[in-house]
């Protein structure tokens, strides 16, 4: 799905807008801290979106404040609450259980990455990606991806974004 260069420009700059990115963070405030946004403080966050931050940066963000961090602990995982946490981080990101391994590795890390860090590198792994991205080509293209157009976008340097605007962009996406 290679961007027609128009076609990308304008997908991205729909993505970029201030109602696009606004409707992104009010849903990861339903998704991930389990309520509505009020009050405009979702707007701090999709500014951030605006300014050029990538969608993993701010997700990371959103999901290492205290109120994501405090909302794992009422999710109903047992052990420490850093052990909640990346459960409910396995449970959000990637619709699963953290085996004991998984979970034992990223309490392990939490103390050198941090919590953003943690987040941050669930969501680059495959697993999170391959999801994500397969979840556009249903959406977007009302396809299963192929295994080499999902291969390449998981594993290439591009966000989330970067390969939404691709495949907004592509004359497959037009021709629907």
């Amino acid at each position: 799905h290679g961007p027609n260069g128009s076609q990308a420009l304008v997908a991205s700059d729909i993505l970029h807008s201030y109602e696009a990115t606004t409707k992104l963070v009010q849903g990861w405030y339903v998704s991930f801290l389990g309520r509505e946004a009020v009050g405009g403080e979702e707007q701090g966050w999709a500014t951030l979106l605006q300014q050029g931050q990538t969608e993993e940066n701010v997700l990371s963000q959103i999901l290492s404040s205290t109120e994501f961090y405090d909302r794992a602990q009422t999710l109903g995982f047992s052990g420490t609450a850093d052990e909640r946490y990346v459960q409910a981080l396995y449970e959000v990101l990637l619709n699963r259980p953290a085996s004991m391994s998984d979970a034992d590795g990223w309490v392990g890390q939490l103390p050198q990455l941090g919590t953003q860090g943690v987040a941050a590198m669930i969501m680059a792994g495959p697993e999170f990606r391959g999801s994500l991205f397969e979840t556009y080509y249903n959406t977007l293209l009302h396809r299963p991806s192929d295994s080499l157009g999902l291969s390449n976008d998981v594993f290439s340097n591009l966000d989330a974004a970067s390969v939404r605007i691709g495949i907004e962009s592509s004359p497959e996406f037009y021709s629907q």
